[in-house]
């Protein structure tokens, strides 16, 4: 109960919990150990009462009390009693009971059980039938993850129980998108003198060149440390380091990576649809204008994003004003593709207080041949497969085709990337680029002339009112074969009309008028509000 009232009303008081336990809404089950269940009834009548959007977050108690116990493992001089589910348990609990908390391996071992987890010998054991199915997740946006169950008590104070549920999920790399247990990532050493005055040499990672191109002198890469947890020491130098890197590719992973969440957005179009154009532009936005707003903040997330995002992209757009090339084949980078991975940061009001919200977002810009056909999309289906959204770009001086988007489609099917009712469940923001030559179609009135709110919150209302506008739009520009195949093939998709430089360039160079963005921040938010890592105000 106090961890429950420090994480969720630091403002309460002792005397609060007290009012509660005399109140006769709960009865005590086992008070040697402190475990308290509401009197029948109790619990529902509780829940009447609640407005339905309150009543939903109950079930995000679990995340907050699973965070509270993860930044205490190992920490402090007070600690708390837990019930774990182990292999040879000698406790058992109530059929009724509910878990109290999630617990990784990692901070387990922290807390230092003396038994192994369930979880640890039998990955696949299955849920014991007395036990109550748990609350699945609100959304589609998080994995499900597997759980086994039996419990033990631990050898600690034993004033209160919490029951422990092993959290255990793949990761994607957000650089090379193969996924993996968080366990199997690597370190590698950080070349630097040790406290036994010894120095691993610096030399080429083979699997860092041949993967990502990448030829710099590093440190050599080591295995055998569980990779969760946030630093090693070198078997080589016995040096500690805190560089992480992705088994599959050897980049090294951005900080906090597998604590915060992350995003993988692909950018897909037809080529000389303004993809490169228009993530610059976004990138910009997201950093200036739109954080603001949303008092958000967007950083790099390593030093290579840092540099080609500045040099590559915005320096040459904003600063020289010239247009981007296309973006190359993957066949010409010798099947090697680079994503920019930043870090999307926002203070947010959840659950009775404010607290910071960190997304890593890693933006994949497929070449537009390479999504003519089935063939030459091969070589992107590994980023188009792991992705968590997708944002289409529609040129519409290119219109009707819609070859790009069946071959999406078709691969995202095949990778089973489905709900319950068969259609595509990544959501897709279709987004109608170079609107500025498309204002003669607009009437008056239409919600594409005017500026979105920025309030800090997604405007679901405008947004809705934006997508059937654009869906009249493609009507008349013959482009309903898109709008046939999202309503038939996608359950989470919404159309967006935007235009990344406001007026269309003199031959190879931005008009002389500059960057003058409408609406290119719309896709992202939305996605983002879809994933819950933005507020968003008015419902769908």
């Amino acid at each position: 109960m106090r961890l429950i009232q420090e994480r969720l009303l630091p403002q309460s008081r002792p005397s609060d919990i007290a009012e509660v336990i005399l109140s006769g809404l709960i009865r005590p089950v086992d008070s040697a150990t402190g475990v308290f269940a509401f009197v029948p009834q109790a619990r529902q009548a509780l829940l009447e009462t609640l407005p339905r959007a309150v009543a939903i977050n109950t079930a995000q108690v679990l995340e907050e009390i699973s965070a509270e116990i993860e930044a205490r493992a190992g920490r402090g001089s007070e600690a708390f009693s837990a019930l774990v589910h182990m292999m040879g348990g000698e406790r058992r609990i109530e059929s009724g009971a509910r878990p109290f908390a999630l617990i990784s391996d990692q901070a387990l071992r922290l807390i230092g059980t003396p038994m192994r987890p369930v979880a640890e010998q039998q990955l696949a054991a299955p849920v014991p039938a007395e036990l109550p199915a748990e609350v699945p997740p609100p959304r589609e946006a998080a994995p499900e993850v597997a759980t086994t169950e039996v419990s033990v008590a631990a050898p600690e104070r034993r004033n209160s129980i919490f029951r422990l549920r092993r959290r255990s999920a793949d990761v994607a790399c957000p650089y090379c998108y193969e996924q993996f247990d968080p366990s199997a990532i690597g370190f590698r050493c950080n070349g630097r003198i040790s406290p036994t005055q010894q120095r691993c040499r610096r030399t080429r990672d083979v699997v860092l060149q041949e993967r990502m191109g990448v030829r710099d002198e590093v440190g050599p890469p080591f295995f055998g440390p569980d990779g969760r947890g946030s630093k090693a020491v070198c078997p080589d130098c016995a040096g500690e380091t805190t560089y992480r890197i992705c088994p599959a590719c050897h980049m090294t992973l951005p900080v906090q990576f597998g604590v915060v969440e992350s995003r993988m957005i692909a950018m897909v179009g037809a080529r000389m649809s303004g993809k490169s154009v228009y993530m610059t532009v976004l990138l910009h936005e997201l950093r200036n204008q739109v954080g603001a707003a949303y008092g958000a903040s967007l950083m790099s997330s390593d030093d290579n994003t840092l540099h080609r995002f500045l040099d590559g992209y915005q320096d040459r757009l904003y600063r020289d004003g010239q247009l981007l090339p296309g973006t190359q084949s993957a066949g010409a980078t010798d099947n090697r593709v680079a994503p920019l991975v930043f870090r999307f940061a926002l203070r947010r009001r959840v659950r009775f207080r404010e607290r910071p919200m960190h997304t890593l977002l890693s933006f994949f810009d497929t070449a537009g041949e390479d999504l003519a056909s089935s063939e030459s999309v091969g070589v992107n289906s590994r980023y188009l497969a792991a992705a968590d959204g997708i944002i289409l770009m529609v040129d519409p001086l290119q219109l009707p085709g819609v070859n790009e988007l069946n071959t999406v489609t078709d691969l995202l099917l095949a990778q089973n990337r489905t709900d319950s009712s068969g259609r595509i469940r990544i959501p897709v923001a279709v987004v109608v680029s170079k609107l500025d030559t498309l204002t003669q179609l607009l009437d008056r009135g239409s919600p594409l002339r005017a500026q979105p709110p920025m309030d800090g919150r997604f405007d679901v209302e405008d947004s809705r009112n934006v997508h059937q506008e654009v869906r009249q739009l493609l009507k008349k520009l013959e482009g309903t074969a898109i709008d046939r195949l999202m309503e038939n093939t996608y359950s989470r998709f919404r159309y967006f009309g935007v235009s990344a430089l406001g007026a269309a360039p003199a031959g190879a160079r931005v008009a002389a008028t500059g960057i003058q963005p409408y609406r290119v921040a719309d896709p992202l938010l939305w996605l983002l509000s879809e994933f819950g890592s933005v507020p968003r105000t008015g419902r769908d």
